[in-house]
């Protein structure tokens, strides 16, 4: 039996929080009412990315032609958190590419908070620490 986290239903279920919770602290102005709104949703951003990741590694219909479960740990390890940081780093050029296109000819409303580079440093350790989360306690339950 798989795992629940594993499982195609957590992983809709914690992508449908994530995005909920983001449209709402963008709509409410979460973002700048809770500090640290921001630092929890890129944490769990980056769970969620480790966690697809393992999914479509070992379960996905997509993956029968190579078996994932013959590589080494440390392999799928660094592969892994890998992966998060460069979807994280993606992330961070999207918000500013749209901060500088987009929120600079209107007005701050359309602002999706790329303050400064501590903040986007923040949200990739984040990002990086909800994907070792993920993976030290998947890999430490797979044993």
């Amino acid at each position: 039996m798989t795992n629940f986290f594993l499982s195609k239903y957590f992983i809709v279920g914690l992508l449908i929080v994530i995005l909920g919770l983001h449209n709402w602290a963008l709509v409410a102005e979460g973002y700048w009412r809770i500090g640290w709104l921001d630092m929890l949703l890129h944490f769990l951003g980056g769970f969620l990315i480790a966690v697809f990741a393992l999914w479509f590694l070992y379960y996905s219909p997509h993956t029968k032609s190579f078996s994932a479960k013959e590589w080494p740990s440390y392999i799928v390890f660094i592969g892994i958190i890998g992966f998060a940081a460069l979807i994280g780093v993606g992330w961070e050029f999207f918000e500013f590419l749209y901060d500088f296109f987009i929120s600079s000819r209107h007005s701050d409303l359309f602002r999706i908070a790329q303050l400064s580079s501590a903040d986007t440093i923040s949200d990739l350790f984040f990002d990086l620490l909800g994907a070792l989360i993920a993976m030290i306690l998947l890999l430490r339950k797979q044993k």
